[in-house]
Formats: C-alpha cells, structure tokens, sequence
C-alpha cells in the first residue's frame, strides 16, 4: 500500500558562482505537490524564511535543509547561504546562534546568540553598529565577546 507522502527524487545540479551546486526536486504524487531542497544552516533558516517565502515559497524543511516551490531562486538563495557562513565563519564558529538582516542593505548583520551551557539567547550581536547587547536577564553576557571584537558593549541597565 501506498503512503501519502511517498515521494520520488531527483538530484540536480546548478552553476553558480562558478560552483555546482547540488539540490534535491522532490515530488509527491498523491499530494500533486513539487518542492526543490537546498542545504541550507539552521541558523539562516528563519531569516531566509522571511526574505524568500513569498517570492520562492521558501519554508524550513529540517534543521540542515530548506525547501522552496520556485525553482528559479536556487541561484539567489545559495548566494544567501554563502554570505551567513561566511558571517558565521568569521565571527562565531562555534557558537549556537540565529542571524537575521539588518536592514534594507541586506546583510547578516544582527546575531543572537545561546549561551554554552543553556537553552535560552544571552547577547545580541549587530555587526554593523559594531556593538553587543545581553538580552533581558542576562546583563553581563556579551562583555568578552565584544572586547575580543573590539565592539560597543551595551550592559543592561
């Protein structure tokens, strides 16, 4: 018997960048429903989300991948993901965090980050203020992170 959410799978590939890119067109013939599946971080899923969910049909399919109904934002989306790695690479390897954009520039300038040993964001990061800020409850959280940038820290007051 059949499941509903049986799907068949096609790996494709795109230049961009002079990089193939690898992603997944997925259909689901019970549902008449086709998706295409990108590699994509966590931590950019919910800024990517917001920025290309109405215009590619942008959606988190999991916490490594994000799923889109337009085939036609591949390209633009993968340049995305490049641009918040490298954010991340270069400022907080190591670090659970989730990015968002800063403003109509569209960078990856706002950073929240989770503390190591707990559940719950500590410290705001805006990479284009070059200042930190503890969340609520938190004052303090952010202070080393901000010396080692050499960024305004904004304590909790």
């Amino acid at each position: 018997m059949a499941n509903i959410f049986d799907k068949e799978v096609e790996i494709k590939t795109l230049k961009v960048n002079d990089k193939i890119i690898r992603y997944n067109k997925e259909t689901y013939p019970r549902l008449n429903y086709t998706c295409f599946v990108i590699n994509c971080p966590k931590y950019l899923h919910q800024a990517l989300r917001s920025r290309y969910g109405s215009k590619y049909g942008v959606d988190v399919c999991n916490n490594n991948h994000l799923s889109m109904t337009n085939e036609n934002g591949i390209a633009e989306v993968y340049k995305e993901i490049e641009k918040g790695k490298e954010v991340f690479e270069k400022y907080h390897k190591g670090q659970t965090v989730e990015m968002s954009y800063g403003g109509s520039d569209y960078n990856f300038d706002i950073v929240v980050v989770k503390g190591q040993y707990t559940d719950f964001w500590i410290y705001i990061v805006n990479h284009s203020k070059k200042s930190v800020s503890p969340i609520h409850g938190y004052a303090g959280h952010g202070r080393e992170f901000a010396k080692k940038l050499n960024y305004i820290f904004n304590d909790l007051y």
